[in-house]
């Protein structure tokens, strides 16, 4: 702004111009700079918002060049196999001095201004911005945040889903909501993640519930065979209307309707997946566990922690409310 300022007061004939008409240039002058930035971070009216066909380039490029990110000090990589289903567990260093996202007391809203340029991507729609994941653990992974404050721990929307079907689409992608303070959720303002699938190539698990959804009808729900917790999987429709009336469907069979416990809900075009929890963390309080558990990723601070970790699906039914006998 300070140097926008000094260029128009460069270019003006100030002998041929009173006091007051220079003042009244200047004001003008604050006035547009002012505006550049409230358009940059909020948005107007007529505002230009991001089209989907830039939506993978703008975020792949600022994911590239931001200098802003908390890169995890990740040692190497284990697997566990059970049940048949490959568990993946990224045993990091120094989690303890750089602590995970879901362990960061946030002092302020950081998906408020001023939101750092290296982090904002721009504006989806009226009501939805696209951030960076300032502690992304693999490239392109985003947030879908509501402009509004809104609370996390709260129902899904139709502006939501259509918000968030557009980066999906964009990066072909998966989706993931951390409802409420059991669930891994960091920040109490309302977002939807969203990684590249090919990100998780390895996950079987998200080949397990595309393919055991495409098994039932439009809107129909199954259970994956080896969770023994309370869980939903659901064969999404394609209308966006439908998509939400299926989500509180889900909800309802999980007996989360009013919705008063934390849950995990996982989704693509094709389908959804929502978990109800019952705590945080497992391994005695040590691990925490988000919605990226369920797709059978964890972050796991050391070694000793990861010695301690004997059946992945044990970790997950011991987080999840129990499914009814």
């Amino acid at each position: 702004m300070g140097n926008m300022l000094q260029n128009v007061w460069k270019a003006l004939p100030k002998a041929s111009l009173s006091k007051e008409v220079v003042a009244a240039l200047f004001g003008v002058g604050l006035l547009g700079a002012a505006a550049v930035y409230y358009v940059r971070y909020h948005g107007t009216i007529r505002e230009s918002l991001l089209a989907r066909s830039e939506l993978k380039g703008r975020i792949e490029e600022r994911y590239k060049n931001s200098k802003d990110l908390v890169k995890l000090d990740i040692v190497r990589q284990e697997t566990i196999i059970d049940e048949g289903i490959t568990f993946y567990f990224l045993i990091g260093r120094n989690f303890e001095a750089k602590p995970l996202a879901h362990q960061i007391k946030v002092k302020r809203n950081p998906f408020l201004a001023p939101i750092t340029e290296d982090v904002f991507i721009g504006h989806l729609s009226s009501t939805h911005s696209l951030l960076l994941n300032k502690f992304s653990v693999v490239p392109s992974h985003v947030l879908v945040v509501t402009r509004a404050v809104e609370p996390q721990f709260t129902l899904l929307n139709t502006t939501d889903f259509t918000a968030t079907f557009a980066v999906i689409e964009a990066i072909d992608g998966f989706a993931f909501f951390n409802c409420g303070e059991l669930s891994g959720a960091s920040v109490p303002h309302k977002h939807v993640q969203v990684i590249p699938k090919s990100e998780f190539s390895n996950s079987k698990l998200l080949d397990l519930y595309d393919k055991l959804a495409m098994t039932v009808n439009e809107g129909e729900t199954i259970q994956v065979p080896q969770y023994q917790f309370l869980h939903v999987l659901v064969h999404l429709p394609d209308d966006i209307k439908k998509v939400v009336k299926v989500y509180k469907k889900m909800l309802k069979q999980l007996g989360n309707d009013p919705l008063e416990k934390s849950c995990n809900v996982l989704f693509t075009k094709r389908w959804m997946f929502i978990v109800v929890r019952k705590q945080e963390k497992a391994c005695d309080g040590e691990l925490g566990i988000n919605s990226l558990g369920f797709v059978g990723s964890f972050l796991v601070k050391n070694d000793d922690l990861f010695k301690k970790v004997t059946s992945p699906l044990r970790l997950l039914e011991e987080i999840s409310e129990p499914r009814p006998l």
